[in-house]
C-alpha cells in the first residue's frame, strides 16, 4: 500500500498541476495551478458518464488516464536526465479502485466532487516540500563561501 500511496501522491500532484485544467494568476502574475475544488468540479463535469455527479472507478480511471497523458513534463536538471531510465507506467485502473476505496466516505463506491476535493487535498499534503536553500545549510562564514 505504501508504494500505491507514493504513486497516488505523484499522480495527484500531476492532476492538480495539469495544464489541461488551466492556470490562475498568483502573486507577481506568476501562473498558479488550479485549486483542488476547480479540478474536482471539472473532472466530474468531464468524466461523469452516467450523470450521477460522482465518479465510479471506471470513470475515475478515464480521468486519471487523461490527466496522466496531459501532465507537464518533469523539469530538466541537466545532461544527467538523459541517462535516467524512464519511469514505469502506473496502473491507473488499480489506482482508481484504491482511491475510491480509500476516499469514498458515504459508501456508494463513487467519489463525489467533495470526496474528490478531499482526495486531492490529502494526497497533495503528502507531497514533500522543496529542498532547503543552499544558504540555510551551513553555519557562520562557511555558509556563504563560494565553492
Amino acid at each position: 500500500m505504501k508504494h500505491i500511496s507514493i504513486l497516488l501522491g505523484a499522480l495527484a500532484l500531476s492532476t492538480i498541476y495539469s495544464p489541461a485544467y488551466g492556470q490562475r494568476q498568483g502573486p507577481e502574475n506568476r501562473p498558479q495551478p488550479p485549486s483542488a475544488e476547480e479540478v474536482a468540479a471539472r473532472i466530474v463535469v468531464d468524466f461523469d458518464a452516467n450523470s450521477t455527479l460522482a465518479l465510479d472507478a471506471d470513470e475515475l480511471t478515464e480521468a486519471l488516464t487523461f490527466l496522466h497523458e496531459n501532465r507537464p513534463p518533469p523539469p530538466r536538471r541537466g545532461k544527467m536526465d538523459t541517462d535516467r531510465p524512464p519511469r514505469p507506467e502506473p496502473d491507473l485502473a488499480a489506482m482508481a479502485t484504491d482511491l475510491v476505496m480509500a476516499f469514498d466516505v458515504d459508501g456508494d463506491q463513487q467519489l463525489s466532487e467533495s470526496e474528490l476535493v478531499e482526495t486531492f487535498t490529502e494526497l497533495h499534503s503528502r507531497r514533500p516540500g522543496p529542498p532547503p536553500h543552499r544558504e540555510s545549510l551551513g553555519q557562520g562564514d562557511d555558509a556563504n563561501r563560494k565553492y
